[in-house]
């Protein structure tokens, strides 16, 4: 296979671009963008090359050719064989039904509210499936939900998703539940997944419906048992919540880095979790997964 800097001169070749202009466009040096394609050195992180694809305007099929040669020209070529293998896993622990797609409109209106699980989660399906981009503030303490999330919706956006931990006293059990969710759902579907920590309870108290969905143009505020929502269509609703949805993103800790493969996961196992709230020694998310991984990985 070809390295990251031979894939990436090809590309700018084939899409006639000057390298001058993608180093602009992703605010770095001519010098330095230079240097990655002669494969003197590599993206410092998989954030770069999500910049400089869209820099270029790759399709998709084109952006996933750069990113695995990123990923075999820094860890070799077995890295893509470990990354079916994994996902196999997922797959069978996790398997999806066959999904048909709702092609039509959502057929709601501004103000309506959704009953039952069933129905939100086939709202949520057709709100993923026609959206490049979802913002989510979700935690994911409903089991019942998540498996019907799992195997109902089809994920073909991009995803924000915001996670709040709980800081009390009694939240181990529970952030430890959270956390075992929340990856089964970084293995099926690409997501930059965010959190920060609050007395999750007194959130639920104040907050009739506490978790949020937006795409470009729609919302959908689910309460705390997912069995009733409300829909919106409402432009300058939906933008005001995504504006405030985005600030909480800006000063969350990543959940995990952009898990745009299981050997980011590795590579960064020590450092993935930070909570810039509390002190590290503190932190029981990451405490949490550094004992877990030591023991998964015999490390």
């Amino acid at each position: 296979m070809l390295t990251f800097g031979e894939i990436l001169n090809v590309l700018l070749k084939q899409h006639n671009l000057k390298a001058k202009a993608v180093a602009e466009k992703i605010g770095e040096s001519e010098s330095y963008f230079s240097r990655l394609k002669t494969g003197q050195i590599m993206p410092k992180n998989y954030e770069l090359i999500q910049k400089i694809t869209e820099a270029m305007n790759l399709p998709e099929h084109e952006k996933r050719i750069l990113i695995n040669a990123y990923k075999v020209t820094k860890l070799g070529e077995d890295i893509i064989t470990t990354e079916e293998s994994i996902q196999n896993l997922y797959n069978i622990s996790f398997p999806k039904k066959t999904i048909t797609e709702n092609k039509t409109e959502i057929g709601l209106k501004n103000g309506d509210t959704i009953s039952g699980m069933e129905n939100i989660v086939s709202i949520l399906n057709s709100m993923f499936s026609h959206s490049s981009h979802m913002d989510c503030l979700f935690i994911p303490d409903n089991k019942q939900f998540c498996d019907l999330f799992r195997e109902k919706v089809s994920v073909k956006s991009s995803v924000s998703w915001l996670v709040y931990l709980d800081n009390t006293a009694r939240s181990q059990s529970a952030n430890i539940n959270i956390f075992t969710e929340t990856l089964s759902f970084l293995l099926a579907f690409q997501a930059d997944v965010r959190y920060r920590y609050k007395n999750v309870e007194e959130y639920y108290l104040s907050t009739a419906f506490p978790f949020v969905f937006i795409n470009e143009k729609e919302l959908v505020l689910i309460e705390r048992d997912c069995q009733t929502a409300f829909y919106f269509d409402n432009w300058d609703f939906t933008r005001i919540t995504r504006d405030k949805f985005e600030e909480q993103m800006k000063v969350a800790a990543p959940f995990v880095l952009m898990l745009t493969g299981f050997e980011e996961y590795l590579e960064n196992w020590e450092t993935l979790f930070t909570n810039p709230e509390k002190s590290n020694s503190d932190d029981l998310l990451k405490n949490t997964h550094v004992s877990y991984t030591k023991q998964l990985f015999q490390i």
